[in-house]
């Protein structure tokens, strides 16, 4: 079964969460394709994700099926 998530949709300071339920940032931007996220508070990184990692999303937070270690080790800083 596929979900289709329009990411277009979600907003931005949209709450990003990992697949163990750890805050991972907030959005800062979404394109059709993918959400870039900031990480971190004083030093903060962006972050591309992808929209095959998206598993649900509602006007306020969105679920990823990706840990946070396992996006840190696709986008290493």
């Amino acid at each position: 079964m596929s979900i289709s998530i329009a990411l277009t949709r979600i907003p931005v300071g949209a709450i990003v969460v990992d697949a163990s339920g750890e805050t991972l940032g907030k959005v800062i931007g979404a394109q059709p394709d993918h959400l870039i996220i900031e990480h971190g508070h004083f030093f903060p990184d962006d972050f591309e994700i992808p929209r095959e990692a998206v598993v649900s999303a509602d006007g306020s937070s969105v679920l990823l099926n990706l840990t946070i270690e396992e996006v840190a080790a696709a986008w290493p800083a």
